[in-house]
């Protein structure tokens, strides 16, 4: 994540994907303390990410990476968690982090309501 001000515009330039509602992630880690170093390695991809279309995301995280709908689910630590997020590609360039599941917690599909 790179942040640069720009004296033409007078506005802070920010460079790679912003991850917004962090606190589910740390609630997570909290329960599951064993994972918590796959989830640390997530937000590191993806706030050096400069994604602007889904291909790109697909780039970056290969088969671990699913479109369902409009969200976008994350495969973390081997299939021992879900990120489910929706992404804002573009300039504002944003994953907001809707769920943070287990694999059971996944394969009940509440999330999708």
């Amino acid at each position: 994540m790179l942040y640069f001000h720009c004296s033409n515009y007078r506005k802070l330039l920010y460079l790679g994907m912003r991850v917004q509602n962090k606190e589910k992630l740390d609630t997570f880690k909290r329960k599951h303390p064993t994972i918590a170093g796959a989830i640390n390695r997530w937000v590191n991809i993806v706030e050096a990410a400069d994604w602007k279309i889904p291909t790109d995301v697909k780039k970056t995280f290969g088969v671990n990476v699913d479109f369902v709908g409009k969200q976008v689910v994350f495969d973390v630590g081997g299939n021992k968690a879900r990120i489910i997020s929706k992404i804002i590609y573009g300039t504002l360039q944003i994953v907001n982090v809707t769920h943070v599941l287990d694999h059971a917690e996944y394969d009940k599909k509440k999330w999708k309501e």
